[in-house]
């Protein structure tokens, strides 16, 4: 059974390949909303789920119709308090798969305890979870729950107690008794001691040792041959009574007793053992569809959190309608900032993406790289509507602030990390190419733009490419767009809204800057827009007149 996790670590491994530089997609924050109640469904959704990649539509699409199916069941406001008990209950799971690791193994009263424990709450994880209407797992992987716990506690089967006690066997109920008798005449004897030593004006007990202070008592009071000075220092006497012979025969008795008792114990743990571990298949599977169960449920509260929905699996086009980025509306939210989701669509083949700089074009690459993350990764999608094939692996630019830790230029870290997609351009990968080759001359940059996305146009993959080039998709049979950025109407805006010696900050800028795409018939030229952004940080006036009459020649 623990190949599988084996085999589940592989398909993980597809979680660092696919999305190549991830970290650009903030997957990690995305994997963080995931509410697991156990490691058992971390485990599972992250070690042994499908990973799904072309050619896993169907399983995908029955995946997303599972999900369908418990949201509007945990959704019904007559079930509301179901998943969160569900969730409690998977929370008080103690993973218990080590002790069944080795066969020789036997189980203690503690292990005994512990299992069924865990039997019991299964049962009601079991019964709290519709199955019938969502058969995330098969009923006969569970149906010998009741029958184990019988097995293991056939007097209280369902009670969360366990104990070997008198019917455990016919041997400990003999003992138990044996043990019983000679603890009652232990008690008498003892007693008859202690009302014999209280008659002679010592107060005392087996249990407790009593002080005498030897300044208010006699050395000769503690002669008594019938009480024993267990410690005496220059101040005091510490004594308890002398057990009689007939006493310490009974002490003897009881010890041998308690020792057969420890030994019927072990003899009824192991034949339990080898009971319990009759089952032992079945045990282990049920943690692991504990694990099934938690995944699920975290990826419907995931799905029920973000409002999102089922993409539509498609063979070619992709598609997204007012998708919205998790990471960056969180952020924008907290800023009292207004998001903008992303509409775009294209079929295999290339998109040209423009605009204005801070308009939005790398949020809009990284946008569609967290929704087809969340999609290959059985997640319902924040957005109105989403249809996309499946790819064999996603390609998304590093940003450029990360190239220092690489040892090597923008550039070069680009082209080593790009190649071997690029050179498998027909395995149906998605390319989100954020300013490509920006990195180096300007004349060869665009020349290398320019042939990337003729050579992607006629590949199998879909590619988006944003760049500040002009006239890349010149004879090239692609959808264009253009971040619409800084319109007259916004600087206007915003003219307005500042005084002449007020600084203005990053979040207010954001304020007027239109972040929508828009798609364009042509691409004859790329809005340049940065010498509105030194106007808008009051750059000298100079300095400006200086970079416009150096861009006009």
């Amino acid at each position: 059974i623990y190949s599988i996790f084996i085999e589940g670590n592989m398909k993980k491994n597809i979680y660092e390949d696919f999305l190549v530089n991830k970290d650009e997609a903030n997957i990690d924050e995305i994997q963080q909303m995931l509410e697991f109640s156990s490691h058992l469904g971390k485990q599972t959704f992250f070690q042994v789920e499908k990973f799904y990649k072309k050619g896993d539509e169907t399983r995908l699409k029955e995946d997303y119709n599972l999900q369908n199916s418990g949201i509007s069941y945990f959704l019904d406001p007559c079930r509301k308090e179901k998943l969160s008990n569900l969730k409690h209950l998977i929370s008080n799971v103690k993973d218990l798969r080590n002790i069944f690791q080795h066969a020789s193994y036997t189980l203690t009263e503690t292990d005994i305890f512990d299992i069924k424990q865990y039997l019991i709450i299964l049962l009601k994880i079991i019964d709290d979870f519709p199955l019938k209407k969502i058969p995330v797992f098969e009923e006969k992987d569970i149906n010998f729950i009741a029958d184990l716990l019988k097995l293991i506690d056939p007097d209280y089967p369902f009670f969360p107690t366990f104990a070997i006690y008198k019917n455990s066997s016919t041997k400990m109920k003999e003992l138990i008794e044996q043990l019983e008798s000679l603890e009652t005449n232990k008690s008498v004897l003892e007693e008859d001691i202690i009302k014999s030593l209280k008659n002679a004006g010592l107060k005392t007990s087996f249990s407790h040792p009593s002080i005498y202070l030897k300044d208010e008592n006699e050395p000769d009071k503690f002669s008594n041959d019938r009480i024993i000075v267990v410690e005496e220092t220059s101040k005091y006497f510490k004594v308890q009574p002398k057990p009689t012979k007939e006493l310490i025969e009974i002490y003897d008795k009881i010890n041998l007793i308690q020792n057969e008792i420890v030994s019927e114990k072990l003899k009824i743990c192991e034949d339990l053992t080898k009971k319990i571990f009759l089952f032992k298949q079945k045990i282990v599977r049920s943690f692991e569809i504990v694990g099934i169960i938690d995944s699920y449920l975290a990826k419907i509260t995931f799905a029920i959190n973000i409002n999102g929905i089922v993409p539509e699996i498609t063979e070619d086009e992709l598609q997204l309608v007012d998708a919205r980025n998790l990471s960056l509306e969180k952020i924008l939210h907290s800023q009292n900032l207004t998001y903008s989701p992303l509409n775009f669509k294209m079929n295999q083949g290339v998109a040209i993406l423009t605009g204005s700089n801070m308009g939005g074009k790398t949020c809009s690459l990284k946008t569609i790289a967290q929704i087809s993350y969340l999609v290959h990764s059985g997640l319902l999608v924040p957005a109105k509507k989403v249809s996309t094939p499946l790819f064999n692996g996603i390609y998304i630019s590093k940003s450029a602030t990360s190239f220092i830790n690489e040892g090597l230029s923008s550039f070069g870290y680009e082209l080593m990390s790009l190649k071997p997609y690029f050179d498998n351009r027909d395995n149906h990968y998605l390319f989100l190419l954020d300013e490509p080759a920006s990195g180096t001359n300007p004349a060869e940059g665009k020349a290398i733009v320019r042939a990337l996305a003729l050579q992607l146009s006629n590949s199998r993959s879909h590619a988006v490419l944003s760049t500040h080039f002009d006239g890349i998709s010149e004879g090239i049979e692609c959808k264009k767009y253009c971040i619409k950025g800084f319109t007259e109407e916004n600087i206007k805006k915003m003219s307005e809204y500042l005084d002449e010696s007020e600084e203005i900050s990053i979040q207010q800028i954001h304020r007027f800057i239109d972040h929508n795409l828009i798609e364009i018939t042509t691409e004859n030229q790329v809005p340049k827009n940065a010498i509105t952004l030194l106007h808008l940080f009051k750059f000298s006036k100079s300095f400006i007149d200086l970079c416009e009459s150096f861009s006009k020649e």
